[in-house]
């Protein structure tokens, strides 16, 4: 057995996982169903890409890149909600638009820095607003799920949080609708599809990458003082503006890394009305993983597990309530 740099994630796993992972059969003896079941039960864990090095590290025998990799895709658009259970075509979303996103990216004056200075809540304050900033995002009680890790989280009322929200790294952009629910392969567990109310937020976060297709507009972005953030700040505000389908923007967090997660409000509408929204961010470079329910996004004002604070650059309370179409 090859090693593998998922082993440590590996070992916090349920038991029956791990039992599966270790129990790939022989050729002709059902590798491909294996690799779909095992790649379904690790995306609650996982990334595509991890995913896809496991596999291939555990997979009884060698050329079965092409399974995984179509094995690793249907099992994500499982998990998201997308697959249509064989009864029509299957929703793809659409590539990249380099070229679109460079135009934007150059032609918006606003930087990170200057999102602070058009929020419409005053964020000079150093402490944190995780506590105020959750009320106004959900008010009431609702359940809510909140993260250490991606494989610690738990679903409590909103009140059984209050006072350590800033503690947090993750949380779930929907209230949840039971503690506990049952993911795909049957197993409880505190954040899964099955426990995820409907769509409050939808959530568009972009990782732009300094290398691979994204690495000649970093560059040239970087001769015009732009940095990838800014780049970030320019697309979210687009969506938010300009262009069609729009939603409006509530809140901007900075990851306390790489990147910037935005959220929608998105209330009172269904998946139909909003996948446009979320088709066009995608075509700008958004991460698709965004668009599961039941997907970790940010906590506003947390604390990232590097320390770094995962600090609100923008907040309007006052369009979370909005509902209608999207425009």
């Amino acid at each position: 057995m090859i090693a593998n740099p998922n082993d440590e994630a590996l070992s916090e796993l349920p038991k029956k996982i791990r039992d599966r992972i270790n129990s790939c059969p022989e050729s002709g003896q059902g590798v491909n169903p294996w690799i779909f079941n095992t790649a379904l039960s690790l995306t609650n864990y996982f990334e595509d890409h991890h995913i896809i090095d496991i596999l291939k590290a555990f997979v009884s025998c060698p050329g079965r890149e092409r399974e995984i990799l179509r094995a690793v895709t249907r099992a994500r658009e499982i998990a998201n909600g997308e697959e249509g259970g064989g009864s029509g075509p299957r929703a793809l979303w659409p590539a990249v638009d380099y070229t679109m996103v460079h135009k934007i990216v150059v032609n918006c004056p606003v930087r990170l820095k200057d999102l602070r200075s058009i929020s419409r809540m005053d964020l000079s304050t150093e402490g944190p607003r995780t506590e105020e900033i959750l009320d106004a995002l959900f008010p009431g009680n609702p359940l809510l799920c909140f993260g250490r890790s991606v494989n610690a989280c738990w679903t409590k009322p909103r009140e059984f949080w209050r006072g350590r929200e800033s503690g947090f790294q993750f949380i779930v952009a929907n209230p949840m609708t039971k503690e506990t629910g049952l993911t795909t392969d049957r197993r409880a567990s505190q954040r899964c599809l099955d426990n995820t109310g409907s769509r409050k937020f939808v959530v568009i976060e972009f990782d732009i990458s300094e290398s691979g297709d994204w690495a000649p507009y970093v560059r040239d972005w970087r001769n015009r003082g732009i940095t990838t953030l800014d780049s970030t700040v320019a697309l979210i505000i687009e969506l938010a503006t300009k262009g069609l389908p729009r939603l409006p923007l509530a809140m901007a967090v900075h990851s306390g890394g790489k990147s910037v997660h935005a959220w929608y409000p998105c209330s009172g509408l269904n998946d139909g009305q909003v996948r446009p929204f979320m088709a066009r961010a995608v075509r700008l470079g958004a991460d698709k993983a965004t668009w599961a329910r039941c997907q970790l996004v940010r906590i506003p004002d947390g604390t990232r597990d590097n320390g770094n604070r995962q600090r609100v650059h923008y907040f309007a309370a006052d369009v979370i309530g909005v509902q209608g179409g999207v425009k």
